[in-house]
C-alpha cells in the first residue's frame, strides 16, 4: 500500500507505507510565502516581479519562486523543471525581512548569459551576470555589481552582431539614467561586464528599455516620452516619440517581430508607433493589466479590464496584430492577470509581415502562458478542431492534475474526459503510477469503505481487470469454426434440389452478387485466421 502527502511548497510525496519510504515525488509551483506580514510589505504585495520570461532556446518559462530562487516551468509538458538559486540567505535564523527577492531576469538571444537583480527589505541590491556552462548546462556567477542605480526598474539584452561586444542595458529608479554594460574577455575562458556609458533625458526616470531585431535601436521610456538610441555611442537621441502631452508615464516598450512597429503602453493606454512615419499607428485606450510581444513574428497579446466592470478578475485576453487594433481573438479569463509570455514553438519562423494563417490562428504552433495573481498557470494554444476563435486551455499550478485521478481511479462519466498529464512521461511518475494503480485495485476489497471513491468511478476500471480481453481475431475464428461445423453437418443431411429452369430476374442477379460478396469476406476472415 502506498499513501500520498501534500506538503506546503507545493509538492506531492507519494510513501510506502510499509518501509515509509519515498517512492516518488511530484514538484508543483513554489511562491514565496507572502502570508508572512514583513514579507509581504517587502514584496508590496507582489511576489511575480520577474513576470513571466521565456528561455529563448529551451522555450522553458522562467518565474519568480520562492525567497532567493527562480523556477523553470515547462509548458509543453506541463511540468516544473528545475529551481534556480539567485540569492542564498540563512534559512535556519534570522528575520524574514532579510530575505531575498528576484526582481528581474532576462536573457541573451542566444540563451548563454543570464542577467538577474535581487534585493532586500534593506534596500540591498545585487545586478549579477551569468554564464551558461555547456558542460553542465548550469548558469555560473560570472559578475556582480553591488547597488547599481540604487534600484533596476528594467533590463534588456542586445541581440549579437557581428563586430560588436554583446551588451545589456539597465534602468535606474534613483539616479534618472540608464547604463549600458558591456560583455568583455580576459584570455579564453574569463569574462566580466563594466559599464561602457551612461545617458539621461531631462532628468526624468526611465522605466522600460527594449532593443530591436537586429540590435542596432535602442527605446528607452522616460515618463511618457519614447526615445531611441544608438546603442554603440548613447550621446543623445536620436528621436523623441510623444503620442500627447497627457500621455501618462510608461510601463512598458517592445518591438513587435522584425517589423517598424513599437508598441508603448502605461496602465491605462496602448500605442502602436510606425517608425517609418515616425506616428502613431493605432492606439488602444482600456485599462491593461500585462502586455506581451511575440519574439518571432509580428504578434502581440493584452489582458486588459472592460472600462464598464470594476471587478480586477474580469479580464479579458486580446490578440492584436500591429496593424490594426481590431483583435484577432478575444477571450475572456475572469480570474485575473499578473503576466502574459508567448511561448513560440521550434517551427515558427521570424517573420516581419503577418501572412494569412498567422492571422487565420494566431496561436497556430504557439502557445500563451497566462499568470494570475493567485499563482496558477493557464495555457491556451490553438484548437486543431476549430482554428478560428476557440482555444483549448489547461491548468498547471497543482501537482497532481485531475489527469493523473483518472488514470488512478479511471475516467468519470459525469465530466469530460481530461488530457492526460505529460508527467506521465517521466520514469519515475510513471512508476509511482503503477505502484498507486496496483494499490487500487487491491484495496477494491480490502480497504474500509469509506475511503475509497464512488463505485460509479470504480466500477468500469473493475470490471474491465476481472474480464479477459477479447480481440477481433478470436471473434472471426470462432465463429468460422462454428459456421465450418454447421455447414458440415447440413450437408449430410440435405437432399439434392430439383432445379427448374426460369428467366433471370433482377433480385437473381442482385442475390448472385451478394453471395460473391459474402464469399470473400469469409474467404477474407479464413486468412486472417491463418
Amino acid at each position: 500500500a502506498h499513501y500520498a502527502v501534500t506538503l506546503r511548497d507545493n509538492t506531492v510525496k507519494i510513501l510506502a507505507a510499509a518501509t515509509r519510504g519515498l517512492v516518488a515525488s511530484l514538484q508543483g509551483l513554489t511562491f514565496a510565502d507572502s502570508s508572512q506580514p514583513r514579507l509581504a510589505r517587502a514584496l508590496q504585495s507582489n511576489q511575480f516581479t520577474t513576470g513571466l520570461v521565456v528561455h529563448p532556446t529551451t522555450h522553458h518559462v522562467v518565474l519568480n519562486g520562492e525567497p532567493g530562487h527562480l523556477q523553470v516551468y515547462s509548458a509543453l509538458s506541463d511540468r516544473h523543471v528545475v529551481s534556480v538559486e539567485v540569492a542564498s540567505f540563512n534559512r535556519t535564523g534570522g528575520s524574514q525581512s532579510r530575505q531575498p527577492h528576484v526582481d528581474l531576469v532576462q536573457y541573451s538571444s542566444d540563451g548563454a548569459w543570464m542577467a538577474t537583480v535581487d534585493s532586500r527589505a534593506s534596500a540591498e541590491c545585487y545586478l549579477k551576470f551569468w554564464n551558461l556552462d555547456p558542460a553542465t548546462q548550469k548558469y555560473r556567477l560570472a559578475t556582480r555589481i553591488d547597488a547599481p542605480h540604487g534600484g533596476v526598474s528594467a533590463l534588456a539584452f542586445q541581440p549579437p552582431r557581428a563586430g560588436h561586444p554583446l551588451l545589456c542595458v539597465t534602468t535606474g529608479r534613483a539616479d534618472a539614467c540608464f547604463r549600458v554594460w558591456a560583455l568583455q574577455t580576459r584570455g579564453t575562458d574569463h569574462y566580466f561586464w563594466t559599464c561602457r556609458s551612461t545617458a539621461r533625458y531631462r532628468e526624468q526616470f526611465p522605466r522600460a528599455v527594449a532593443f530591436s531585431a537586429d540590435g542596432s535601436t535602442l527605446a528607452v521610456a522616460f515618463g511618457g516620452a519614447v526615445t531611441l538610441w544608438d546603442p554603440e555611442t548613447c550621446l543623445t537621441p536620436a528621436a523623441v516619440l510623444v503620442a500627447s502631452a497627457q500621455t501618462p508615464a510608461l510601463s512598458g516598450l517592445a518591438f513587435v517581430g522584425e517589423s517598424s512597429y513599437l508598441a508603448a503602453w502605461s496602465s491605462t493606454r496602448l500605442d502602436m508607433w510606425n517608425l517609418l512615419t515616425g506616428s502613431v499607428w493605432w492606439t488602444l485606450a482600456m485599462p491593461l493589466l500585462a502586455v506581451t510581444v511575440h519574439p518571432r513574428i509580428p504578434l502581440l497579446a493584452v489582458a486588459a479590464l472592460q472600462a464598464s466592470t470594476a471587478d480586477p478578475l474580469d479580464a479579458s485576453l486580446l490578440l492584436l496584430s500591429p496593424e490594426s487594433p481590431n483583435p484577432l481573438v478575444a477571450l475572456p479569463h475572469p480570474i485575473g492577470v499578473e503576466a502574459l509570455a508567448f511561448v513560440p514553438s521550434s517551427s515558427t519562423k521570424r517573420s516581419s509581415h503577418s501572412n494569412a494563417k498567422q492571422l487565420a490562428d494566431p496561436l497556430d504552433h504557439n502557445m500563451l502562458v497566462v499568470l494570475t495573481p493567485t499563482g496558477l498557470l493557464n495555457v491556451y494554444g490553438a484548437n486543431d478542431n476549430d482554428n478560428k476563435d476557440i482555444v483549448s486551455k489547461q491548468s498547471s499550478a497543482v501537482a497532481m492534475s485531475s489527469a493523473t485521478f483518472a488514470n488512478i481511479f479511471g475516467k468519470s462519466k459525469t465530466a469530460p474526459a481530461a488530457a492526460v498529464s505529460s508527467n506521465a512521461a517521466n520514469a519515475h511518475v510513471r512508476q509511482a503510477m503503477r505502484l498507486v494503480r496496483s494499490a487500487v485495485q487491491s484495496a477494491y476489497v480490502n480497504a474500509p469503505y469509506h475511503v475509497l471513491p464512488p463505485v460509479s468511478a470504480l466500477y468500469d476500471q473493475f470490471v474491465t481487470a476481472q474480464m479477459h480481453p477479447t480481440t477481433l481475431d478470436t471473434i472471426v475464428t470462432s465463429v468460422s469454426e462454428d459456421a465450418e461445423d454447421t455447414v458440415m453437418a447440413d450437408a449430410e443431411n440435405v437432399e439434392e434440389p430439383v432445379v427448374k429452369s426460369r428467366p433471370a430476374t433482377v433480385d437473381d442477379l442482385w442475390s448472385e452478387a451478394n453471395a460473391d460478396f459474402i464469399q470473400s469476406i469469409c474467404s477474407g476472415f479464413q486468412a486472417n485466421t491463418n
